[in-house]
């Protein structure tokens, strides 16, 4: 399961990446402006994605850790705060 979130986060990260390597190769400095904002929001939010692939995959390997402390458990909801 761990692996199918990192990859549902990385295809909305390229789909929207998509978007603003569009608005880059405009013509208008001010959508071109927002392309490359687009690109950096999406450069973190794939970087977000890796180390919490990381972190869930720590949570899922001491599972013993899992038991005890309700925080840790892996069927809350937990996910980016802001979507794009």
């Amino acid at each position: 399961a761990n692996e199918r979130t990192l990859l549902h986060y990385a295809e909305k990260g390229l789909y929207v990446g998509a978007v603003a390597v569009v608005l880059v190769y405009q013509k208008n400095i001010v959508v071109k402006g927002c392309g490359v904002l687009l690109v950096v929001v999406i450069a973190i939010y794939l970087l977000w994605a890796l180390v919490e692939y990381y972190s869930r995959l720590g949570r899922i390997v001491g599972r013993s850790a899992v038991g005890r402390s309700t925080s840790l458990r892996l069927n809350w909801a937990h996910g980016p705060l802001l979507v794009v």
